[in-house]
């Protein structure tokens, strides 16, 4: 594929990050949290497609000072909402607040939706309904003690939900937090990587889509799967790109987006998830499903060939938030996304014969399958190395090239460990901690606390020259493996307070490469 398309894997990136930064502006002065930047709408779009590690993509609308809560009803009402979405689509607000003086987050809530209903009823007699669960269009704010922001979500479901996840265990690690300790650890494509403790895969798998090139948002924006015989659309896009790029609109502030007042040219109507079990449609009546599901138009993209069958799973029909907002159904800007797309398929296209060091092992057998689905529906090859193994017992997979990496593990602390293969467990069984319940520091469980004695010993008796890094929140884990971490970084796993704890495995002379023993094949 390189040679056919004449470009490699490092130019492809190069393209990449040189058509996203064409847009990029200057951060903006006093950030309220999480990372901001200027740009058009084409670097919202980029950002929705390839950010690993965000959570949602706020374009800003409004940031003004308040007193009270009228203030911030009256300054949400003479927001143009007109211009962004229309009154047949639903709508959900969400409020976040830091160091503010107001009483209650709930009343201020209600009074940003007023005002925006009430802005749709002066302007055209009708108002957007509420939805909460599957809304078209979401609304964010912010408050800080002087100043509230409002926010459009450009993102919809938030970013961590891939779209591959069809199965997980019983406490999965969100794909975010994931890429961002993948990008901690200082891994990269062409080091091995084992997770022995790999639950439903996602190490294994963000890791993966990342050595393969595949954007985090390959599933919603459609692109996914393509064919061979589409090399030559995406080679002829590739040239025509340096004409195409001064044509698309220059940079653009979020305040001065372009608009359409118009109806939408496409249709934007949600469609809503699919129920776990029953496989029936999930349908509130504010939202009315389409008949059949949007098509994507290019040549070069397909439709993925299965269906969500969980509630928060996205897929190309959801896409994402942008594609129900009306200035993001401008001419250019739907043209724009075209190339993004294509731009995306180069870069999986260039990458496609990156060999994968990639390995796990979970003594859930369960686990194990989950994996191997989850692994196949995130548009990765073959089947993955994933053996269903004790953590005590499991060496390396890349022994006999002697080859060392990075080994990252998140230990599940309650009844994974205690399931034996998978298999349900006796009437004596001991009560369970959650698998993500937060641990105190030295835990005083007799069994958790020699089995992590026993892996320390394991580790450092298998794994000479690796390096290990550890997701957990027992701050007294590195006290319990018996060694002594390198580095330690503050995390949260949702609201848990976690520590990535870094060993460096010390090279033991009783320990031979030629006893270090690859999972065997299936």
């Amino acid at each position: 594929m390189h040679a056919r398309l004449g470009m490699s894997a490092q130019d492809s990136q190069q393209l990449c990050a040189t058509f996203s930064s064409a847009y990029a502006g200057e951060p903006p002065p006093k950030p309220t949290g999480g990372i901001e930047i200027s740009g058009g709408l084409e670097l919202a779009m980029a950002i929705n497609l390839h950010s690993r590690i965000a959570s949602r993509v706020l374009l800003q609308l409004m940031h003004s000072p308040y007193k009270k809560e009228e203030d911030i009803y009256a300054s949400t009402k003479k927001i143009t909402w007109e211009d962004w979405f229309s009154a047949e689509q639903t709508l959900r607000v969400d409020v976040t607040a830091q160091k503010s003086n107001l009483n209650s987050i709930n009343f201020i809530t209600l009074r940003i939706k007023d005002a925006i209903c009430d802005r749709f009823r002066e302007m055209s007699g009708k108002r957007p309904s509420i939805e909460t669960a599957t809304p078209e269009v979401r609304v964010m704010a912010f408050l800080d003690a002087t100043h509230a922001t409002i926010y459009a979500d450009t993102s919809g479901e938030a970013l961590f939900k891939r779209g591959w996840r069809d199965e997980k265990g019983a406490a999965p690690l969100k794909e975010n937090l994931a890429a961002g300790i993948l990008a901690l650890t200082g891994w990269q494509a062409d080091m091995p990587l084992f997770d022995p403790m790999c639950g439903s895969g996602t190490f294994l798998i963000e890791a993966g889509q990342i050595a393969k090139g595949i954007p985090p948002g390959a599933i919603r924006a459609g692109i996914l799967l393509f064919t061979d015989t589409h090399q030559d659309v995406a080679k002829e896009t590739l040239q025509d790109i340096p004409k195409i790029i001064p044509k698309v609109s220059p940079k653009v502030s979020p305040k001065e987006a372009p608009v359409n007042t118009s109806a939408p040219s496409v249709n934007t109507a949600w469609v809503a998830p699919v129920a776990v079990g029953s496989g029936q449609t999930i349908n509130s009546p504010k939202n009315k499903p389409l008949p059949d599901p949007i098509k994507v138009e290019s040549p070069i993209y397909r439709e993925p060939s299965y269906k969500p069958t969980r509630v928060d799973l996205v897929s190309v029909v959801q896409g994402f938030g942008f594609h129900r907002l009306k200035p993001f159904q401008e001419k250019n800007i739907l043209s724009t996304w075209e190339i993004l797309k294509q731009l995306a398929v180069l870069q999986m296209q260039a990458q496609s014969q990156q060999v994968l060091r990639i390995a796990g092992s979970d003594i859930n057998e369960q686990m194990v399958g989950i994996t191997k689905r989850n692994w196949q529906k995130a548009g990765l090859p073959g089947i993955p190395i994933v053996r269903q193994i004790d953590a005590l017992v499991a060496k390396s997979p890349f022994g006999e090239m002697k080859k060392t990496g990075v080994l990252l593990f998140n230990p599940p602390y309650g009844e994974r460990i205690d399931i034996k293969g998978g298999r349900g467990d006796g009437d004596d069984a001991p009560k369970q901690r959650g698998a993500r319940d937060p641990l105190p520091k030295n835990i005083s469980d007799p069994v958790f606390v020699e089995f992590l004695a026993q892996y320390g010993r394991h580790l450092k008796d298998q794994f000479d020259g690796w390096q290990v890094d550890v997701l957990t929140a027992d701050m007294g884990l590195p006290g319990q493996l018996r060694m002594k971490e390198t580095k330690r970084t503050p995390l949260f796993n949702g609201a848990i307070e976690c520590r990535l704890f870094r060993f460096e495995i010390r090279k033991n002379p009783q320990v031979k490469a030629t006893d270090q023993t690859p999972v065997p094949e299936e």
